[in-house]
């Protein structure tokens, strides 16, 4: 079964040579193997632009979204002065599925779900430094307790 452009494109050749206006002149063999302007440039390169991506980014449905962004944007660029359209295509691609990967590395990153109280950090400090500070508070609190009672007053407000 066609497509509606495969439908379209039989349409516009049957009409073309009914007209006699055929591409098949002479001077005129590029055309004639390369089919016509930027709708034979993808129909060209489509497949092949598809399957490098979907290698790139292991999704057939991402590389299909790449795929037509690529064209897109060749196709705004492409006024006949590239010299290698082709070419700029596979660039264009290809920074785009870095591009993606790049997203994607960046939005993998998982929340903690699975945290217990043995993979997360104490705080506090260990019992031996506990002990010497509970020590060294009641040393302090004994020497308070000897100064005169204006002095001690100064300490306990």
């Amino acid at each position: 079964m066609l497509t509606a452009c495969e439908k379209a494109r039989s349409i516009r050749l049957s009409r073309r040579a009914r007209s006699g206006r055929s591409r098949e002149g002479a001077g005129n063999t590029h055309a004639r193997e390369h089919g016509d302007g930027f709708a034979g440039f993808f129909e060209r390169h489509r497949r092949h632009l598809l399957r490098y991506l979907a290698r790139l980014v292991s999704s057939s449905d991402v590389a299909e979204d790449l795929t037509q962004e690529a064209f897109a944007r060749v196709y705004v660029v492409h006024d006949g002065t590239l010299r290698s359209p082709r070419s700029f295509l596979y660039r264009t691609a290809h920074n785009l599925a870095m591009d993606h990967m790049r997203r994607r590395r960046v939005a993998a990153t998982e929340p903690l779900t699975d945290v217990t109280a043995d993979t997360v950090g104490d705080d506090s400090p260990p019992p031996d430094a506990c002990v010497a500070a509970r020590e060294e508070l009641r040393l302090i609190e004994a020497a308070i307790q000897e100064l005169p009672p204006k002095c001690r007053k100064v300490f306990i407000c």
